[in-house]
């Protein structure tokens, strides 16, 4: 696939079949391997959309949106975390409320519990095992306009000189303080998430290809990262 302009992303997502039931999400997350060159980012992240400031409009319009991450540039591995509004009815118009990084180190192959929770008001809650911080972002109105929470990873270039790849794993999720799925079945299980089991790797030397589906999956496939 070609890509056709700057900032190109990619990512790939598990998604929570009941996005408005989940306020808070735990997992463990382990960076397994990574490669970001030049103007790039790569980061493996529990995120969502929350609530609804009231902005009038449609769309996204006034979703407010946050993140957890394990964050990879080049010559940087970090954990960070990100709250940001849509401004207008594009996926594309959200703008940054705040964002910082924590003081806990980072290392390939390490697994790390991530945890964001949010009060059902303005508050949320970001840790990376012992370390904790809070956020107040605007006022709740309701229910986000495009409700998603879920886990995954994404990348991103911003001109053709860059390069990224990112591989993770996450275990032990956990919905609203409660174990909700730790992987033991043999599949995803449709109950709980929403998407397609999706492969794409070289693997000994040959292309692996692989996508399950199920009527309680999402209805198309675009996702180009390892989860």
């Amino acid at each position: 696939l070609a890509i056709g302009s700057y900032n190109n992303s990619q990512q790939n997502n598990l998604s929570f079949a009941d996005p408005n039931s989940v306020s808070s999400i735990e997992a463990t997350v382990t960076l397994l391997e990574g490669s970001v060159t030049g103007a790039g980012t790569a980061k493996a992240r529990l995120a969502g959309r929350w609530y609804n400031d009231g902005t009038p409009g449609g769309g996204f319009t006034g979703d407010v949106y946050a993140e957890i991450d394990l964050w990879a540039a080049p010559g940087v591995l970090k954990g960070w975390w990100y709250v940001g509004k849509y401004t207008g009815e594009s996926d594309t118009t959200i703008s940054q409320l705040a964002a910082g990084d924590f003081t806990q180190p980072i290392a390939m192959g390490t697994p790390y519990t991530l945890y964001i929770g949010y009060d059902g008001a303005s508050k949320f809650t970001f840790r990376i095992g012992a370390e904790t911080i809070t956020y107040h972002g605007p006022s709740r109105a309701g229910d986000p306009q495009r409700p998603w929470k879920g886990l995954g990873v994404r990348t991103q270039i911003n001109n053709a000189s860059s390069s990224c790849y990112v591989a993770a794993t996450f275990d032990n999720v956990h919905k609203n303080e409660g174990l909700y799925d730790d992987f033991s079945s043999g599949t995803i299980d449709s109950s709980k998430w929403t998407d397609y089991e999706f492969v794409r790797e070289i693997a000994d030397g040959k292309l692996r290809s692989k996508t399950v589906s199920s009527t309680g999956s999402t209805p198309d496939v675009a996702l180009n990262n390892a989860l």
